[in-house]
């Protein structure tokens, strides 16, 4: 699943699973209509590495595995290419402590 989050005060989502219900989707990060500031995903990690090179790809700046996702390839392929690389953390959980909120 890809997201595109912007910062603040905007933030828009658009998701790479067309079941998801009330978000736009696209079946690829190339056909994402904006600029897309990070990739992040709950896939199995059989999958991480090539959504890490579509992040790398898409000129992303953060590739983020959700928690339970480890892939040291998928971390090397966005880390090798300047990308932010983020593995193992929950997404929501991080917003939650660092919202000012």
């Amino acid at each position: 699943m890809g997201l595109r989050l912007d910062r603040p005060p905007d933030h828009l989502t658009q998701c790479l699973d067309p079941h998801a219900v009330g978000i736009p989707a696209c079946t690829r990060l190339k056909d994402i209509p904006f600029p897309i500031d990070m990739v992040s995903d709950c896939r199995p990690e059989g999958y991480v590495p090539d959504i890490a090179r579509g992040a790398v790809a898409v000129d992303a700046e953060t590739r983020w595995q959700q928690r339970g996702l480890r892939s040291a390839e998928a971390d090397r392929i966005a880390t090798e290419a300047g990308l932010d690389s983020v593995r193992d953390r929950c997404l929501t959980i991080k917003a939650a402590r660092t919202s000012p909120l």
